[in-house]
């Protein structure tokens, strides 16, 4: 497959998945972003070793631009909600590891005084 063909090819993947992944109806999981971030740097490289393809494709690159924003701030929300995840099971973590019996070797003891 000769270059231009394989630059079409990859630039229609990225587009197809761009307009995918922000419809608003879809709710795409992070291997789904993960897949698609290597998808454009594949379009990326092919752009960096083929440096006349990218001057005359540019106008054709330029339409990907307005759905940037709207890629990064649903990939922001999923990185939001990871974290969010992380602190819950460390706080869950920590009240457990607080509540474990390991209160050291010795065991509560009870001493009678007879009179």
């Amino acid at each position: 497959m000769n270059t231009m063909m394989e630059f079409q090819l990859l630039l229609g993947q990225v587009y197809n998945e761009t307009i995918r992944l922000t419809h608003p109806d879809s709710a795409p999981d992070y291997t789904e972003y993960e897949d698609f971030v290597e998808l454009r740097q594949r379009l990326v490289d092919l752009l960096d070793e083929n440096p006349e393809i990218a001057q005359r494709e540019r106008e054709a690159i330029q339409q990907l631009a307005p759905y940037e924003e709207e890629l990064i701030a649903r990939m922001e929300a999923l990185k939001r909600e990871a974290l969010f995840g992380l602190r819950r099971l460390e706080e869950s973590r920590k009240q457990r590891d607080a509540y474990s019996d390991d209160y050291g070797t010795v065991e509560g003891f009870m001493f009678d005084k007879r009179r």
